[in-house]
């Protein structure tokens, strides 16, 4: 173990708590096993208040399992980004549609609920998912059924939430402008609050 000088870079591993860690090109002359002992004997010398799954963590840095998690996670973000700028480019606009649900099957407790909907500007149907949005034929009699049972649906999850406001931890007037937005969203109305 040594002082961490000079860039980051060229060590092996560094200590989160102190400023020691292990060169590259010692870790490299060395066997994986007297590096592993070395950073566990700087553990109990330096740091021995520290819970031992904490330097244990902090010993092995982020596991292949974890990265590869993350990997996954952020190419799914990219590809939702990706699909929602070509959904936009094609004349579509986002808002929040308030909903209800069950937490769970066994558990009937309900919760609200905040999903990212579209809307076609051509024929103003309404859309849950990127899929049902993207794969939609512009019908207006289509668009038009079923939107005054959706009205009625979205004023029972408003009359829900002022009931149970320990529910849910939206503020008032936030919620209050996602409810006129969908509200205006659903009427076929441009989405915009009202000055």
């Amino acid at each position: 173990m040594i002082p961490v000088t000079g860039p980051k870079k060229s060590f092996y591993w560094t200590c989160e708590w102190c400023k020691c860690g292990v060169r590259k090109a010692v870790a490299d002359a060395a066997s994986s096993v007297m590096i592993d002992r070395a950073i566990r004997a700087h553990f109990r010398e330096q740091h021995p208040e520290k819970p031992k799954r904490v330097r244990q963590q902090a010993r092995h840095g982020i596991s292949h399992v974890h990265q590869s998690r993350i990997c996954k996670w952020n190419a799914a973000v990219s590809n939702c980004f990706r699909q929602r700028a070509d959904l936009l480019a094609q004349g579509y606009e986002s808002f929040i549609w308030p909903a209800l649900q069950a937490k769970c099957k066994s558990n009937k407790a309900l919760r609200l609920r905040l999903r990212r909907t579209w809307r076609c500007n051509a024929c103003f149907g309404c859309y849950r998912s990127i899929k049902e949005a993207a794969r939609h034929k512009c019908k207006t009699a289509t668009a038009d059924y079923g939107r005054k049972n959706q009205l009625k649906g979205l004023a029972r999850v408003r009359a829900w939430c002022r009931r149970h406001p320990q529910l849910h931890t939206v503020p008032q007037d936030e919620l209050q402008v996602i409810f006129t937005l969908a509200e205006l969203a659903l009427q076929g109305r441009e989405i915009r609050m009202p000055v």
